[in-house]
């Protein structure tokens, strides 16, 4: 009788069948158990197939018994998958385990692939940002967090980038 899948036999003339060990797997009559491959995992014994690693995990060893999951500032979207990736520029993902990344909001930029930070004062960005950009002369900010900067009111002038304030306009000019 040939070993059901699941279990094999390497010795001639056995009366039993063995199992097939976690991260392992047979199918009917064999005579030895096939790793999982990587990208793929099986947690118990005598397993007739393996499983791909679910996305938001990834495995790079065979024969596993359990997949990794993706670090903080990495992504995997797919199954069965080796590796994970990293968050583009202007995009986060702060947890382990993600399917994919956010984008951070308007006011902040990614200063890792895994946080998202607010722009200092005289900076501003849009969503998605990898960099803060500064106000313009004749703009401002003096929050951090901005998404845009403030024009200089009448009266007062910016002479600078990246200006937190206002200049009061000197006595003989007009602003």
């Amino acid at each position: 009788t040939p070993c059901a899948a699941g279990s094999f036999s390497d010795q001639s003339g056995s009366v039993s069948c063995d199992l097939s060990a976690a991260g392992h797997y047979s199918a009917e009559g064999a005579v030895k158990c096939e790793e999982c491959s990587a990208g793929q995992y099986q947690e118990r014994t005598s397993a007739t197939e393996c499983e791909d690693c679910p996305a938001g995990t990834f495995g790079t060893n065979t024969a596993a018994t359990s997949c990794d999951k993706c670090a903080a500032g990495f992504f995997n979207p797919l199954q069965g998958q080796t590796s994970c990736q990293e968050c583009p520029a202007g995009t986060v993902t702060e947890n382990v385990g993600q399917l994919a990344c956010v984008e951070c909001d308007a006011g902040s930029y990614s200063i890792s692939s895994s946080k998202c930070e607010l722009c200092p004062a005289g900076l501003f960005s849009d969503d998605k940002a990898a960099v803060c950009s500064p106000c313009t002369a004749g703009t401002y900010t003096p929050h951090e967090g901005s998404s845009g900067c403030l024009l200089s009111p009448a009266g007062f002038y910016v002479d600078s980038e990246g200006a937190v304030d206002v200049k009061k306009c000197p006595v003989g000019f007009f602003c």
